[in-house]
């Protein structure tokens, strides 16, 4: 899992305790989950999903982020993003869900999951659109402008459940992340999943750390 944050050091905007501590956190658990006790598997960074998770959280506060999902998948992410940012139930809420797979059978599971987990009214603040990541910005009904977007999720491989051998790849993705860097408001962020635990995605783990390297020290 690697998440990055953008801020500026001259800006109004205080970096989030929780990203800060974030890594000595996720390293007490590996030490509390080497123990006899079960109770870390409650723990919210008890695994990556559950990091990740904790995260999202901590920056999804204003009633007026823009989220995009850029591998929908099976769902399940776009779902909790939604819960998010539909939470509160203001009057005022002008938050949006923007969710894209490259995969109909993606799309059609999302927006499934979706309708059967929000209201009519808060499906009308979601759009789940068939599109390559790498095409980034998405084709909104709503044109997704610069340095507006509180957070951009990425969860690299292929899709549960189905064919393997389509999966994202490391030119794809790193084509893709570097568009959608400047698409970050300050404060926003970029969690990415990695799993090298297959050949393609051990490639594209080492190539995405790469690439985080060099950013700007704006991230």
């Amino acid at each position: 899992l690697i998440i990055f944050s953008k801020f500026r050091a001259s800006s109004a905007y205080k970096f989030p305790n929780h990203l800060t501590n974030a890594k000595a956190r996720f390293e007490s658990i590996r030490c509390i989950s080497n123990s006899s006790n079960d109770d870390f598997r409650l723990h919210p960074m008890a695994s990556h999903i559950h990091l990740a998770h904790y995260l999202w959280k901590s920056l999804l506060d204003k009633s007026d982020s823009v989220v995009i999902d850029c591998t929908a998948g099976n769902g399940f992410d776009s779902v909790y993003l939604a819960k998010l940012l539909f939470k509160s139930g203001l009057k005022d809420q002008r938050s949006r869900l923007v969710c894209l797979d490259i995969q109909p059978r993606a799309v059609e599971a999302t927006l499934t999951k979706l309708r059967e987990n929000l209201t009519p009214n808060q499906m009308k603040s979601v759009e789940v659109i068939e599109s390559n990541f790498k095409d980034f910005p998405p084709p909104s009904k709503d044109p997704i402008a610069l340095n507006s977007v509180a957070l951009i999720v990425y969860n690299l491989g292929y899709l549960p459940g189905a064919d393997k051998s389509i999966t994202t790849t490391a030119p794809d993705t790193l084509e893709s992340l570097k568009k959608a860097s400047r698409y970050v408001r300050i404060g926003g962020a970029m969690s990415i999943m990695c799993y090298p635990g297959h050949k393609e995605g051990e490639c594209e783990a080492t190539e995405v750390k790469r690439w985080v390297e060099t950013l700007s020290q704006e991230w």
